[in-house]
Parts: C-alpha cells; structure tokens; sequence
C-alpha cells in the first residue's frame, strides 16, 4: 500500500508539489487576512476614542464659550453702569437700551447652547459619524457665541 502511493507520487509528483504550495499559500493568505481585519479594527476602535476625545474637548469649548460671553456681558454691564455719561430715559421707567442689548445677547447665547444640548447628545454607543457631526456642531455654537459677543462689543 505504501509503495503503491509511494510510486503513485514518484510518478505525479509534478502535479502533487503545486497543489501542496498553493494550500499553504492559501493557508497564509487567511492568516494574513485575518490579521488585517483585527488591525483594521483596532485602528477603527482607536479613530473612534480620538473622536470621542475630541468631542468632549468641543463639549468644553461650548461650555467655556458661554461662560466668556456671561463675563462679557457682566463686565459690559458694570462699566455701563458706572460710566460717566450714562444716558437712562428720560421720565421712564425703562431700563436703558445698552441694559436690553446686553440681556438680548446673554439670552440668545443662552438659548443657542440649549438648542445645541437637545439636538445632539454625546453617549459611549456614539458613531464615528455622530461624533464628527457633534463636532462639527460644537464648533458652529462656539462662532455663533462668538459672534454675539462681538455684537456686544458694539454697545
């Protein structure tokens, strides 16, 4: 039996070799195949973590944002208060146009970053999309903040 096989392969054995390497190279492709896809996952799950970082740092950026133009307006406020020249209405009772400016961008600053918070919420089951999306966000409601208080400035 065995020197029937053994002469079966003395004679194929052109044939047999090819097949045999053709089975380990398909065998190492696998392998390799296989350690691509856990690399490609490890780099998906690392993107991911950075945006993850990335979006609390816009979440701070916000957040800081609000607190700037809140120390605009009260800084704006209080040298309005004690300026000299001060102009308050004349037999009224209505506080003074700057005073209404100043409030109206306190609020609108306000009011855009509530929006911002119901529209988008970061969580751990968020997407690479939604994470760049929140980002992409958190960065509009920053130049939006900064533009209200740059409208403060011209008071």
């Amino acid at each position: 039996m065995i020197a029937e096989i053994g002469s079966w392969f003395a004679t194929h054995w052109p044939d047999v070799i090819p097949i045999g390497l053709a089975t380990l190279a398909l065998l190492y492709s696998a392998l390799a195949h296989d350690t691509a896809r856990r690399a490609f996952k490890a780099s998906q799950s690392s993107d991911t973590s950075h945006l993850r970082i990335a979006a609390r740092s816009a979440r701070s950026d916000v957040q800081q944002s609000l607190i700037a133009l809140k120390e605009k307006c009260r800084v704006n406020r209080h040298n309005w208060e004690n300026h000299p020249t001060r102009r308050f209405p004349v037999l009224s009772l209505e506080k003074p146009e700057e005073f209404r400016v100043i409030a109206d961008v306190e609020r609108t600053g306000e009011l855009t970053i509530r929006k911002f918070n119901e529209a988008y919420v970061l969580d751990q089951q968020s997407s690479g999309l939604e994470l760049e999306a929140y980002i992409t966000a958190a960065q509009q409601v920053v130049l939006k903040i900064d533009s209200q208080s740059r409208r403060l400035m011209l008071t």
